[in-house]
């Protein structure tokens, strides 16, 4: 709702919470919730407040637990999350590679949110064609969106 510290609060908080969490304890439908996802969470929550430098740390950090785990779509998501953030910090060659990234992991899996983030980050390069970068994230992720919605 675009209140900074509230929502560095709740970061915060639910790091807090999360580090007393005894996963043995959670119940089954709870125990998607894992650092991956949460710090994908917590980086989209700082894409959204456009504070690039929170969101590529906690991207970084579920990319690297979605590596971990061999999880695609959440890899994916945190990519897209990296790249706007990215975007934000007008890199767009990091941008490049991490949409790079989301949009051949998308084309893995099974998931309407990860071909949306693709799709918002083609629209938001879209004006930037000048870099090769993005040139090639374009070209790549323009190829793999038909096999990305064909999986859906």
């Amino acid at each position: 709702m675009g209140d900074r510290k509230a929502a560095a609060k709740s970061v915060h908080l639910s790091e807090v919470t999360f580090e007393n969490v005894s996963v043995e304890d959670e119940p089954e439908w709870a125990r998607f919730i894992d650092p991956a996802y949460l710090n994908g969470e917590h980086a989209h929550t700082f894409r959204d407040l456009e504070r690039a430098d929170e969101a590529s740390r906690f991207a970084q950090l579920s990319i690297a637990e979605a590596e971990r785990q061999n999880r695609a779509r959440r890899g994916s998501m945190a990519q897209a999350a990296l790249a706007r953030a990215s975007i934000n910090s007008h890199d767009l060659e990091a941008a490049a590679s991490a949409g790079m990234a989301a949009a051949k992991l998308a084309a893995t899996v099974k998931s309407s949110r990860s071909v949306e983030a693709v799709a918002d980050l083609r629209v938001r390069l879209r004006h930037h064609s000048a870099s090769p970068a993005v040139r090639d994230f374009m070209d790549v992720s323009g190829a793999l969106l038909p096999v990305m919605g064909s999986r859906l």
